[in-house]
């Protein structure tokens, strides 16, 4: 009877053991891919359609794909879309730091922790992931600032002050070093490329005399460099923008753009609409609520009566409006 037994798990163990192979082979296939254009598009998508907590999770879940990917370009010796792939996570944690609240900052601090553990169980990863980590440690310090706010409510005067006050502080504080950190790196890097140019040659671009400043923008993880008007780099309206060392755009040479490209980076696409900017809504969430609410030219067909009206935009609905392009039919 014991060798029966014997058999039979010997029997199991060799039927078994390919599926676990082959699970584990695939698991290990599925981390080794990078992150494709196609998904990425598909998870913007959800991105743009979700709301609330739901859109923090989303971000969440990119930002670890973005990750992972940098990590394999990495290997693959393809740093150029590793820092891409790391530019657009960090743009993926920058929303959560703004949209993290009291329900979903607990998953956000594991999250950090999760993506921490990752990168530094990696070898020979570029300084650029030290850099992104400090990102994901400034993501966990606003989720548990988070915490400490909304944990305050409903407290008494005398215990919110001293529950708030002194650890809120702290955490101010600690992400203000961060915040610290991350600008010496990167004005540390840019010195490194500064000193790699000739002091005696003349400046591979001119500097305006008009006023303009360097102006760096960011979209789609994709960054450019301009020369542009102060005003206009930080409107949001357009894509707003950063104002940089004058000595960036020089160095970068011919790869800065003296106009923006209106194809790609005019002042409608990537920006934010001025019904929005006029009422201080930068976030999507907010924006898209405003605009839901402005009017629209629809048409109603009532019992084959066509009538026209000004609607709100989420009201003029297929089956209780459509909305008509030519607005004079509603004048």
């Amino acid at each position: 009877m014991k060798k029966e037994v014997i058999v039979l798990l010997l029997l199991g163990i060799l039927l078994v053991s390919p599926l676990v192979l082959a699970q584990e082979q695939s698991q290990t296939q599925e981390q080794m891919k990078t992150y494709s254009g196609f998904d990425r598009f598909v998870d913007n998508v959800k991105m743009v359609f979700s709301f609330g907590d739901k859109k923090v999770m989303q971000a969440l879940e990119i930002r670890e794909k973005e990750i992972n990917s940098a990590i394999v370009n990495t290997k693959n010796g393809d740093d150029e879309n590793a820092e891409k792939n790391l530019e657009r996570a960090r743009k993926r944690l920058q929303f959560v730091q703004n949209k993290v609240s009291i329900d979903t900052a607990e998953d956000v601090g594991l999250s950090v922790d999760e993506i921490i553990n990752d990168i530094e169980g990696e070898e020979d990863l570029p300084d650029s992931f030290d850099v992104y980590v400090l990102e994901e440690k400034k993501t966990r310090l606003t989720a548990e600032l988070a915490i400490e706010i909304g944990g305050s409510e409903g407290q008494t005067q005398s215990q919110t002050q001293e529950r708030t006050q002194t650890r809120t502080t702290e955490i101010a504080e600690e992400i203000m070093e961060i915040d610290t950190q991350i600008a010496d790196t990167i004005e540390t890097g840019m010195d490194v490329d500064l000193n790699k140019i000739d002091p005696n040659a003349s400046p591979k671009t001119p500097i305006p005399t008009d006023g303009s400043i360097c102006c760096k923008k960011t979209k789609d993880g994709e960054t450019r460099y301009h020369w542009d008007y102060e005003e206009d780099c930080l409107n949001p309206e357009k894509i707003k923008g950063e104002v940089v060392d004058t000595d960036v755009c020089v160095a970068l040479g011919q790869e800065v753009l003296d106009k923006e490209d209106p194809k790609s980076w005019g002042s409608v696409d990537g920006g934010v609409p001025k019904e929005c900017v006029e009422q201080g809504a930068y976030d999507d969430e907010s924006c898209e609520a405003i605009m839901a609410k402005l009017p629209v030219c629809c048409m109603h067909n009532t019992d084959g009566e066509i009538t026209y009206s000004w609607d709100p935009r989420d009201s003029c609905v297929i089956g209780y409006g459509e909305r008509m392009e030519d607005e004079s039919l509603c004048a």
